[in-house]
């Protein structure tokens, strides 16, 4: 992944593009938050928002929603990309999260297969 180092070697910025388009979300909510989501209408849900003031919802209760790149939580509200989920998940601003998930194993993540994702049922509201 791609960053820019300053004249002391420091990382000054995270391509944020380049991050996005890495690691997959949906391998972050399974790996890196530990639920396994649940394919249905169109999108995978999981049970735990990454923001640990919301948490775990009950047991089969549906709570985040992933869809396009993105996270939706039912209970609080927030969301985002992947970038925002491991900033809240581990109280970090957005350019150390980034950084965080450039650590990820590459190899690893080309292997990951995400979730099987059935179409979304299409409504007749015709009647």
């Amino acid at each position: 992944m791609t960053f820019r180092r300053n004249a002391a070697g420091e990382i000054v910025s995270v391509d944020f593009k380049k991050v996005r388009e890495t690691v997959d979300l949906n391998w972050f909510f399974e790996t890196m938050v530990g639920i396994k989501g649940k394919p249905m209408s169109g999108r995978v849900r999981y049970s735990v928002c990454p923001r640990p003031e919301c948490g775990a919802s009950s047991k089969d209760s549906v709570k985040v929603t992933v869809n396009d790149g993105g996270w939706k939580c039912y209970a609080c509200g927030q969301g985002g990309d992947v970038v925002q989920a491991g900033a809240y998940l581990w109280g970090m601003d957005l350019r150390d999260a980034g950084l965080e998930l450039m650590k990820a194993d590459v190899e690893m993540l080309k292997r990951y297969v995400p979730p099987v994702i059935p179409e979304a049922v299409k409504r007749d509201d015709a009647a």
